[in-house]
C-alpha cells in the first residue's frame, strides 16, 4: 500500500479543468492507501492550516508557505503605494477588479507549484501534497463560476448550521 496506487485513481489536475474531483472522495480513498496520519496532514494542508502542519514533514511546505507568504508581503507593499516588488507587477492592483486580481493570484500560485513538481514517476508525499494544493486551489477558482460558487455558498452553509445545532 503507498501513493503509487492513490495516484492513478484521480485525474490529472489541469488549470482549464471545468469540474475538479472532491477533497473528500480524495481523502475517502487515501484512507485506503496512505497511513491515517498522513492524510490527517493532508487534510489540514487543504484546509489552509500550513500552521498548524510541521514544515520539516515536506521541505516543499516551507518554500510554498514562503512563496504564499512573498506574495502577501508584496500586495501589502503595493496597498501602500511602495514599489519594488518582484512577484507582482506596480499597477496589479489598480489595473485589475477584485475577482482578476484573485484569479492572477492563483494562477500565479499554481505555476510556482507547477515549477517544484517532481518527476511524473515520483508518486512520494510530495507528490501528494502537491497535488492537493493544485486541486484547493481549483476549488477555489471553481468558486469564481456562478453555478460552483452558490453550491459552495450552500455547503458552508450547511456546515454552519451543523456546527450551532
Amino acid at each position: 500500500m503507498g501513493f503509487e496506487e492513490l495516484f492513478p485513481l484521480f485525474p490529472k489536475l489541469e488549470w482549464e479543468m471545468e469540474k475538479c474531483p472532491e477533497p473528500e472522495d480524495f481523502f475517502e480513498e487515501a484512507r485506503i492507501w496512505i497511513p491515517e496520519d498522513q492524510v490527517q496532514w493532508l487534510e489540514m494542508v487543504c484546509r489552509g492550516e500550513l500552521g498548524k502542519v510541521n514544515l520539516h514533514d515536506c521541505e516543499i511546505l516551507a518554500d510554498v508557505a514562503e512563496f504564499f507568504a512573498r506574495i502577501r508581503v508584496e500586495l501589502e507593499l503595493l496597498r501602500q503605494n511602495k514599489s519594488g516588488t518582484s512577484i507582482l507587477p506596480p499597477g496589479f492592483i489598480r489595473e485589475n477588479n477584485p475577482l482578476e486580481r484573485e484569479e492572477k493570484l492563483l494562477r500565479l500560485r499554481w505555476e510556482f507549484i507547477e515549477e517544484q513538481k517532481a518527476p511524473e514517476n515520483d508518486w512520494g508525499l510530495r507528490a501528494v501534497f502537491m497535488y492537493m494544493l493544485q486541486l484547493t486551489i481549483l476549488i477555489r477558482r471553481s468558486s469564481f463560476i456562478r453555478d460552483e460558487g452558490e453550491k459552495m455558498f450552500h455547503k458552508l452553509c450547511e456546515v454552519a448550521r451543523q456546527k450551532a445545532a
